[in-house]
């Protein structure tokens, strides 16, 4: 038997497709918050009857390169966490 090559896993006795996604939200200063953000990217998943495996956020400017929560994204990404990227 052939198996398809997308990264993706069954959910329950119906054997339907649960796609992992990940969420990832930024701001430049404390004084922000990815709260809305977030809230946003949490009810689309839902929506689609996405399973959320993971949420990153960063307060950091966006012209950093280095920043904590993308680095392990990054690495989640590579280790195969999840399936697609919500940002």
């Amino acid at each position: 038997m052939k198996t398809n090559s997308l990264s993706v896993r069954e959910k329950g006795p119906a054997s339907a497709l649960a796609v992992r996604v990940a969420l990832y939200a930024r701001v430049s200063t404390a004084e922000q918050s990815c709260e809305l953000q977030l809230l946003d990217l949490h009810d689309y998943a839902a929506r689609q009857g996405w399973e959320i495996a993971g949420v990153y956020q960063d307060i950091i400017s966006g012209s950093k390169s280095d920043r904590p929560a993308l680095n392990r994204l990054r690495e989640d990404a590579r280790a195969k966490r999840f399936d697609c990227l919500l940002v």
